[in-house]
């Protein structure tokens, strides 16, 4: 008999698909727009809103490759220091979902704070370090109707780190590129929620690792 392979699987595909054009877009967007004069960014611009978007890898063999997205604002405190806070999103399939869970599909919704170390400063490429916090909002759409409303996964803080380059094509406009892992721990709870979540024993919940690795590309424009 042959196999009917589940719509999700297409939708993913098809979001993936959809996310590489998204970034060949992005890079079509820099060459065009790309000037010379560069200058020193750290006189000249202080703030700039940033966009990107790219893949994510949940750890472990439960989850498959998704499409991310990001957009915030980011801002240099100092020549070496920057700030950003962002908030994105993802979704994966879960074919071998982890104990607790049934096959189905996770969201996730974050808001970022990260800290930026740069290396260099006044350059046409600045690498640098990131590292922050997040929060992270889940929910779990299982693949079997009967499933609905009986679990989700609990919400949670976490913290993330990275690295980036920042390529300078114009005094305002910048291509981004980075990585960020974060370190999730949480846990499958059944719904409804029956009392707070402080009160909830770990020792008798399914835990479940959600550890992410995102990989970026971007604009920023500096105003």
């Amino acid at each position: 008999m042959k196999k009917v392979e589940h719509p999700m699987k297409e939708i993913t595909r098809n979001g993936n698909k959809n996310g590489l054009a998204v970034l060949a877009a992005l890079l079509a967007v820099t060459l065009i727009s790309a000037s010379p004069g560069f200058g020193d960014e750290a006189k000249e611009h202080r703030t700039a809103f940033r966009i990107g978007a790219g893949s994510v890898f949940h750890s472990g063999q439960s989850f498959d490759p998704g499409f991310h997205y990001r957009a915030g604002f980011f801002t240099l405190l100092s020549p070496r220091l920057g700030f950003e806070l962002l908030v994105g999103g993802h979704r994966v399939l879960m074919d071998k979902p982890p104990t607790g869970l049934s096959a189905g599909k996770l969201a996730t919704t974050q808001f970022l704070i990260s800290g930026q170390y740069r290396f260099t400063q006044g350059t046409r490429f600045i690498p640098y370090a990131i590292f922050g916090v997040e929060f992270n909002f889940f929910h779990f759409w299982p693949e079997d109707e009967a499933e609905e409303n009986k679990h989700d996964v609990v919400d949670r803080f976490a913290p993330h780190l990275g690295a980036g380059l920042d390529w300078a094509l114009s005094d305002w406009l910048v291509l981004i590129a980075d990585a960020r892992y974060s370190i999730i721990k949480t846990w499958v709870e059944e719904l409804p929620r029956e009392g707070p979540i402080g009160e909830v024993n770990p020792d008798e919940v399914d835990k479940i690792n959600l550890n992410a690795l995102t990989l970026s590309l971007g604009l920023k424009f500096y105003f």
